[in-house]
């Protein structure tokens, strides 16, 4: 194996383990066995019979090393258990930005990661329109409860400030029944 390609390593690892299992502690551990000496797997023969080889064990520099490496490999499963609480679409961009240049498990994660991204949108089109519902019914009830002109104009002005800022146009509106609420108030 050529120094810095790792492509066969990465392979083993993700074949040994899933990405929601995998942490530094189980990477070091698995590429540390028989670190005080003795028989460690190595693989298999052509027959499909188990091999071993005699190590000698790792020193306390190679211990870093490796736990720096493990470190570093872990970071996809770190992503990958974002992607659960975080909600937002840019931060998950950013981390799909992020999972792209993993070194083992980035498909995996970028995967989790569109799923995320995709059930955020949803939320977003629902949560503009129970937005949209409540502030057409407001619109309509502050507006009918006003009667004179001046107390007609104030509730304009008090409404278009209360608005959320999408909303403080009728193109902001995209239901019908949202529409015709601000049409109604605003005579637009």
């Amino acid at each position: 194996m050529a120094r810095g390609d790792y492509s066969q390593l990465y392979g083993r690892i993700e074949k040994a383990f899933n990405v929601d299992e995998i942490s530094a502690e189980v990477i070091e551990a698995w590429l540390i066995q028989g670190k005080e000496g003795g028989k460690i797997k190595y693989g298999f023969d052509k027959s499909g019979k188990q091999r071993y080889v005699q190590s000698k064990g790792i020193s306390s520099t190679g211990r870093t090393n490796v736990r720096i490496f493990a470190e570093g490999l872990s970071r996809g499963k770190e992503i990958y258990d974002e992607v659960d609480v975080e909600g937002e679409i840019g931060e998950l961009k950013n981390l799909r930005k992020e999972a792209e240049s993993l070194d083992i498990y980035s498909t995996k994660v970028v995967e989790k990661i569109d799923e995320g991204i995709e059930i955020a949108k949803e939320v977003k089109i629902q949560e503009k329109e129970i937005l949209e519902k409540e502030s057409g019914d407001f619109l309509i009830k502050e507006y009918k409860e006003a009667e004179t002109v001046e107390e007609r104009k104030e509730a304009r002005r008090t409404l278009r400030e209360e608005l959320p800022y999408s909303l403080r146009s009728l193109k902001g509106w995209e239901t019908r029944r949202g529409k015709e609420a601000f049409r109604l108030v605003f005579e637009e």
